[in-house]
């Protein structure tokens, strides 16, 4: 090669080198983006969230009673659903109004040239739908859901279900569904620890060791908080449904504020009767 030649390619190169970078894919929409988008398909007209949440004129003059839509917590999937290399965010919401049901649907957004997030398209996934997993996978989105089955009542969903969908043309279409079992004691999943984070649905619990609970082959151990503990459980009569046997201990001591975590969580742990998926939610008397 001549040195013009040299010359030449240094140049291609110091040219081309900025323009891959000017190219490059736009990131997916932030959290803080999505809870103030505007979402479509879900109410008559589209509705636009503030700080996650977006409340309609009440059903009658005067009454409490009112259209409802949030923006779930803690469920954002970013991955690429149409192939051009940039990745989208897929976000739940959830509509309540003035009945007992929970309408929960899916929504695809890309992220504009500002930063806001632009609401591409929205789908419905069902009322009171228990979400187990959730992931993009070759363009794909795909979410291990519980529903209600044959049988089950609304409050109390069982089948579990792998659902399917594919974004294009600004839709979302669902794919075929599999049905994969019945919701029952396995779904804490062998092994894995999971930390308690609230007790009572209100009341928070510190990061500073948390009760654990751990499950394997119809027994649990875990913390409680100063004392590990182990007892039984097995599947109760209805879907999720669960029948805890007695509960033993250690016998440490701790400080006053750690005993009392480990009194309240083992009362809660022995009443428990039905397990609910997502963040796994406990529901005692």
């Amino acid at each position: 090669m001549t040195p013009r030649r040299h010359l030449i390619a240094l140049l291609l190169l110091f040219v081309t080198a900025p323009m891959a970078t000017l190219m490059a894919a736009p990131p997916p929409p932030v959290l803080g983006a999505l809870a103030n988008a505007t979402y479509p398909g879900i109410e008559e007209q589209p509705v636009t969230l503030h700080d996650g949440v977006w409340e309609g004129e009440p059903y009658v003059e005067g009454g409490a009673s009112r259209p409802r839509v949030v923006l779930v917590p803690g469920f954002r999937i970013v991955g690429d659903l149409d192939g051009d290399g940039a990745s989208e965010a897929v976000v739940m919401l959830a509509a309540t109004g003035g009945g007992s049901g929970n309408f929960k649907h899916l929504a695809v957004a890309s992220r504009a040239e500002n930063g806001d997030a632009t609401v591409r398209a929205v789908a419905p996934l069902g009322d009171r739908v228990q979400v187990r997993y959730a992931r993009i996978e070759s363009g794909e989105l795909l979410i291990d859901t519980v529903e209600a089955g044959d049988g089950d009542a609304a409050c109390c969903p069982g089948t579990k279900r792998l659902r399917r969908w594919r974004w294009s043309a600004d839709t979302l279409d669902e794919g075929p569904v599999t049905e994969s079992g019945r919701l029952g004691p396995e779904d804490l999943g062998g092994g894995i620890t999971w930390r308690l984070t609230h007790l009572d649905r209100d009341v928070a619990i510190g990061t500073y060791n948390p009760p654990t609970l751990v499950y394997d082959q119809g027994k649990v151990t875990g913390f409680a908080g100063c004392n590990r503990y182990f007892g039984s459980v097995a599947e109760g009569e209805f879907p999720g449904g669960l029948e805890t046997g007695p509960l033993g201990t250690t016998r440490r001591a701790c400080d006053p504020d750690a005993m009392a975590l480990e009194s309240d969580y083992l009362r809660h742990l022995d009443t428990v009767f039905r397990l609910r998926v997502g963040t796994m939610l406990f529901v005692a008397d």
